[in-house]
């Protein structure tokens, strides 16, 4: 019975996270492997609504070599990928959470990526301002006017005509106190770019009397980074049987096993259908179709890691 109590709870909490994906309409859902895998599915099974395709698999487990290097290099190379300076991208995230440390670490690794990635872009679009060339620097300003709707045009009208006038002298106050300006203009609209949050199922045994979560991931979670969502248990948890992608192993020339961040089989065994069957009964659905989805995507998600470093 206390299996039964736990899987409703546990139900209820990927309703609630497939309700806020759906409501949210994010551009992707970063899904860290392996733990936060089956989500996915439940979330599938939950709501209608819920676009599996939409997740997207990062290495994060902690079994694998170097997985802070991991996470940080896969993420570069995504964002290489889907941000751009005309399109805004809205990342949300779903993770485990006991102690919460796993969910700092991801939190982490995905937002220092973000930040070093707008600083990239704002650079773009500060790099043909610096130009000594009158037609560089129009085209550069002719850009940004595009860029922000037209948000700042006296602004870029004004720098402009400035730089024909030859009033922008380098080293100069009125010219550093533009430039400051032009700075602060380009972060801003960099900073609306490219938004992450995440969801985070807490698992129950973490609210017994004595027990608490990490200092840092409780700071993220009163400030809204990641948004709580409390189940009795995340039953899917430390079993390998309720997860299909398997890291691929080597051992090292000490003997030791040690997992690589890509993904080279799949394992979908009659314990994890048997557990998606259940799951819908529980959610009220039809137990049909509910196959692991996103096979290919986790195997294509080595196409972001560092191949030479792996």
């Amino acid at each position: 019975m206390a299996f039964v109590d736990a899987l409703r709870s546990f139900q209820r909490g990927m309703e609630q996270a497939a309700e806020i994906i759906v409501e949210e309409r994010p551009t992707s859902v970063l899904i860290p492997m392996m733990g936060s895998v089956p989500f996915v599915d439940c979330m599938a099974i939950c709501n209608q609504q819920f676009n599996p395709e939409l997740a997207d698999y990062m290495p994060a487990s902690s079994s694998i070599e170097d997985v802070n290097l991991v996470m940080k290099e896969w993420m570069k190379n995504y964002l290489n990928e889907r941000a751009s300076l005309d399109q805004p991208i809205k990342i949300m995230g779903i993770d485990e959470v006991v102690s919460g440390q796993s969910a700092v670490r991801v939190y982490r690794a995905v937002t220092q990526a973000i930040d070093a990635k707008k600083r990239e872009l704002a650079g773009r679009i500060l790099q043909g301002f610096d130009s000594n060339k009158p037609e560089s620097f129009t085209q550069a300003a002719a850009y940004f006017n595009t860029l922000t709707n037209h948000q700042h045009y006296g602004f870029i009208s004004d720098l402009v005509s400035e730089m024909s006038s030859g009033l922008l002298i380098p080293g100069a106050d009125n010219t550093i106190k533009r430039k400051r300006e032009l700075v602060d203009l380009a972060r801003s609209y960099v900073q609306e770019l490219i938004t992450y949050h995440s969801l985070g199922i807490e698992d129950g045994k973490m609210n017994r009397p004595g027990k608490r979560r990490s200092k840092e991931y409780l700071e993220l979670r009163e400030r809204g980074a990641i948004i709580p969502l409390s189940v009795e248990a995340i039953v899917t948890m430390d079993k390998p049987e309720l997860c299909p992608p398997k890291y691929e192993e080597r051992t090292d020339p000490q003997g030791h096993l040690r997992h690589l961040p890509n993904v080279t089989e799949f394992r979908v065994t009659p314990e994890y259908l048997a557990f998606l069957t259940n799951f819908a009964f529980t959610a009220g659905k039809p137990p049909v179709n509910v196959n692991p989805t996103n096979l290919q995507k986790m195997l294509d998600s080595s196409k972001y890691l560092n191949q030479n470093k792996a």
